[in-house]
């Protein structure tokens, strides 16, 4: 066979090879004759030298020639296709399967999943290899891992069997790395492919151009790939209505038929509890309302599924957990006689709390208040009967504050309630000072009122990053500096104290202090109108909601607002709280144990896997169900369109030099079924050079 040539143009080179010729024929000495009396014995000797002379200046010649053109034909990397003529002699094939495991991966085409079309070409390639050539195994998903490192064929083909697809989402280009890390830790013996099996999803394939393949190593993209599957998915639910909008259900469309009349389902605890049918584009999103949900204290599974029977089923569910905290306990102390309800001290208070209390309206308040008078509110705070304990005190001024009230007060905020102290025309520094010392955040001062031509007080700052002004980082959430203070004590906190709030010239208005479990607020002026206006203005409300939105500590540990919302194919560490440290603890989905978890001294349960969509439960091992977790198909993966092979091929990163070192290699290169031989040219160019200088020194002697 002929060579044929990578560079053919550098080739041209070899040109230049006249021109050393060139130069040594101008330049050659020419004879001169000259007249001897006698030359007998100068002719024998000079005809003896000069020849000498003349062979080493040709071989000189051919070596700095020869020495060239070894170069040149380097450069332009001749080849022989087909390599050798035994098929046996030629190098064994190394290949790296990146499997993608994606839950797109179970999309069906022509009544077949991507993931059967995918897995027959898999078998295809590793059936073409032939003994001592050998495969590795790679699964590509949210987390990408090395299954088998290389080995023959019908080892990895028995483990590419055992591959099931995900519900997670993919990473190619992370597949690829490993991959290319693989080889670069192989033996330099073997030739090296990456075959991609996969469905080319576009947000599988992105950063492709940080891959930088080297040019010996092929990348294979079997076709098994559509350019773009319809699809209609459940992308969004929101089913606790507590805080912003409604509820609401989000429903998108991928070049899907328009659907006039797609059915959809809400189920809560696995019962169906609405249903209803709805008119979807082809694409976008649509927002559908849900009615709101009145679920009683305690978890629950939520459910919705659009019924659209297109090619991927599996994202026309989703999922959230709802916990629903029990209603906090509050006691509202009324210091005034039983008279109209709005001329009451704690009207502003409990209406704020609960606007149906008193009435026959359907009560779904977080709270559930219990108003007394002065004369029987002690024993309602230490009654005994754990059921009716109390959370949140609010306690108005009271003219007569006595040693023991102060004692059952102190015993509520120890247990991790909190006690709210307002002050107002009835109180007495005095008796404060002296009957509630081991209670109040601060010493109460003298009263101080605003005089007739002197503007009424402000609040000034708060503590932005406390629960108690949370509700006001929000924009639009209300202006506190419209409400206006006619009288206030002077206060002077204690040192273990945190003021909360400040009028505006600096006094302060709100007081903390933290005793056991639970907390004692000083908040310096009246429950009602008496003192301020603050009632009367839209940012009362949710100040007097997060007074009260305050849970019972030692029970429970701890107060869920929220449940907690995954990806499925996640792994993630739940942080359970420093009640449940050093446990053991169950996970389990849909009633089956998956796995058992155990909380470091922090109580921190650290890499729990989400594998596929659902109501996740972690419990206690006696079966305390301590938390809800739902996990939802990536909204990722509902975007069937993908890339075809050639677009692929075409994002790859290319780099310049091969996987191994060059000198990890012999003189012939093997690259396919062609053999190169540019280092053996290479090699005999440094020959050359060695031999060089031994012709010129010797012509020099």
């Amino acid at each position: 066979m002929f060579p044929a040539f990578t560079n053919a143009l550098l080739l041209l080179g070899l040109t230049a090879l006249s021109i050393p010729i060139v130069i040594h024929l101008l330049l050659r000495r020419k004879s001169r004759r000259l007249r001897f009396s006698t030359i007998r014995f100068f002719v024998q000797m000079d005809e003896g030298s000069s020849k000498k002379r003349k062979l080493r200046n040709w071989l000189l010649l051919f070596a700095r020639l020869s020495l060239f053109a070894l170069i040149v034909l380097a450069f332009a990397r001749p080849f022989v296709a087909g390599g050798s003529s035994d098929p046996q002699a030629r190098k064994p094939r190394q290949v790296v399967l990146v499997v993608d495991v994606s839950a797109s991966m179970t999309a069906t085409i022509a009544l077949e999943q991507q993931w059967d079309r995918a897995m027959a070409l898999g078998r295809r390639l590793l059936s073409d290899l032939r003994p001592g050539d050998r495969a590795a195994l790679i699964r590509c998903s949210t987390e990408t891992e090395v299954v088998a490192t290389f080995a023959p064929s019908t080892t990895t083909a028995r483990q590419l069997d055992a591959m099931r697809p995900g519900a997670g989402t993919g990473n190619i280009s992370e597949g690829i790395r490993k991959a290319l890390e693989l080889l670069g830790r192989s033996d330099p013996g073997f030739v090296s492919s990456i075959a991609i099996l996969s469905d080319l999803q576009r947000s599988s394939c992105q950063n492709l151009a940080a891959c930088a393949i080297p040019p010996d190593v092929d990348v294979q993209v079997p076709s098994s790939t559509e350019p773009s599957i319809p699809n209609f998915a459940v992308t969004g639910l929101r089913a606790d209505s507590s805080s912003g909008p409604g509820p609401a259900v989000q429903v998108t469309g991928w070049g899907a038929v328009p659907r006039p009349e797609l059915r959809t389902v809400l189920r809560v605890g696995g019962k169906e509890l609405f249903a209803a049918t709805h008119s979807l584009p082809a694409d976008g999103t649509t927002d559908i309302p849900l009615p709101m949900l009145n679920l009683p204290p305690g978890w629950h599974s939520v459910e919705f599924e659009a019924l659209s029977e297109d090619a991927f089923s599996i994202d026309d569910t989703r999922f959230q957990a709802v916990y629903i905290p029990e209603p906090t306990r509050v006691l509202a102390v009324e210091p005034r006689k039983p008279g109209k309800v709005f001329q009451e001290e704690t009207f502003f208070l409990v209406t704020a709390l609960d606007p149906s209390f008193g009435s026959s309206t359907t009560n779904s308040s977080k709270f559930v208040i219990q108003k007394v008078g002065l004369e029987s509110w002690l024993g309602t705070l230490t009654n005994p009967d754990p059921a009716l304990g109390v959370d949140v005190v609010l306690l108005p001024g009271l003219k007569q504050p006595l040693a023991e009230e102060a004692a059952a007060l102190i015993s509520t905020a120890k247990r991790g309630g909190r006690v709210v102290l307002f002050l107002g025309d009835a109180v007495s520094p005095n008796r404060y000072n002296h009957q509630f010392r081991d209670l109040l955040p601060a010493r109460i001062g003298t009263l101080e009122i605003t005089a007739e031509n002197h503007p009424n007080w402000s609040l000034g700052d708060y503590d932005k990053e406390g629960r108690l002004f949370e509700a006001f980082r929000r924009p639009n959430s209300g202006d506190l500096r419209l409400a206006q203070f006619s009288r206030r004590f002077s206060l002077t906190p204690h040192d273990e104290s945190s003021v909360l709030a400040w009028f505006d010239d600096g006094e302060p208005l709100v007081v903390e202090r933290k005793l056991g479990l639970g907390s004692v607020l000083l908040v310096n002026t009246t429950s009602d109108t008496a003192w301020t206006d603050w009632p009367k203005h839209k940012t009362f409300v949710p100040w007097v909601h997060a007074v009260g939105s305050h849970s019972m500590g030692g029970a429970t540990g701890r107060h869920l607002e929220s449940s907690l919302s995954l990806e499925s194919g996640s792994v993630v560490d739940i942080e359970l709280g420093s009640t449940y440290k050093d446990q053991k603890f169950e996970l389990l989905r849909q009633g089956s144990r998956i796995s058992t978890l155990v909380s470091d001294a922090r109580g921190k349960v650290r890499d729990v896997s989400f594998d596929s969509p659902g109501i996740y439960s972690v419990r206690a091992v006696p079966g305390l169900e301590v938390l809800r977790i739902a996990a939802s198909l990536p909204v990722l993966e509902s975007d069937l369109s993908s890339l075809t092979p050639l677009e692929f091929q075409r994002q790859l990163g290319r780099s310049t030099g091969p996987i191994h070192a060059a000198s990890a290699r012999g003189i012939f290169e093997h690259t396919g079924r062609t053999m190169e031989y540019w280092r053996l040219l290479l090699w005999g160019a440094l020959i050359l050079l060695l031999v060089e200088p031994l012709v010129a020194n010797r012509m020099m002697a």
